[in-house]
C-alpha cells in the first residue's frame, strides 16, 4: 500500500482517498502533504479557487457531509467535489461513481442503470 500513488488524475478529475490542499490552487500536486491525501478532515465543499478540476474522494461518510444521517449515496456539492463514502458499514451499500472524462459528466451506477449526478441540494 505504501508504494501506491496517493492520487490519480484523468481528464479534469483528481481521484484521491481523502482530499487535496485546496489553498494551493493549481499547485495542489506539490502543495499537498501525505497527511492531506490520506487523512484530510473535515471535508471541504464549494468551488476550489484557482483550480479548474473536480475532486473525487472518500474518507468521510456522505451522511456527515450532507448533514443527513440517512444519506449514504454519492454527494456532489455542485461545484468541485464528489464524495463517494456512503458509510457502507451502516448502509450496506457501496456507491459506484462512473466518470465520463470526455464529456465531464459524472454518473451514479446502480442495478437499475446509470443516472447523472445532480448537486445534493437539487436532488434532495
Amino acid at each position: 500500500m505504501e508504494k501506491l500513488p496517493r492520487y490519480y488524475t484523468e481528464g479534469n478529475t483528481i481521484f484521491v482517498h481523502a482530499g487535496i490542499d485546496e489553498d494551493t490552487g493549481d499547485l495542489w500536486e506539490w502543495g499537498t502533504g501525505e497527511e492531506i491525501f490520506t487523512g484530510k478532515y473535515p471535508a471541504q465543499t464549494g468551488q476550489i479557487e484557482g483550480l479548474d478540476m473536480k475532486v473525487v474522494a472518500g474518507h468521510i461518510g456522505t451522511a456527515e457531509i450532507s448533514g443527513n444521517l440517512c444519506y449514504h449515496d454519492i454527494y456532489y456539492d455542485g461545484a468541485s467535489h464528489y464524495y463517494i463514502d456512503g458509510t457502507v458499514l451502516e448502509s450496506g451499500r457501496i456507491p459506484v461513481l462512473m466518470v465520463d472524462t470526455e464529456t465531464d459528466k459524472y454518473y451514479r451506477v446502480t442495478q437499475g442503470g446509470e443516472w447523472l449526478i445532480l448537486p445534493y441540494d437539487v436532488e434532495n
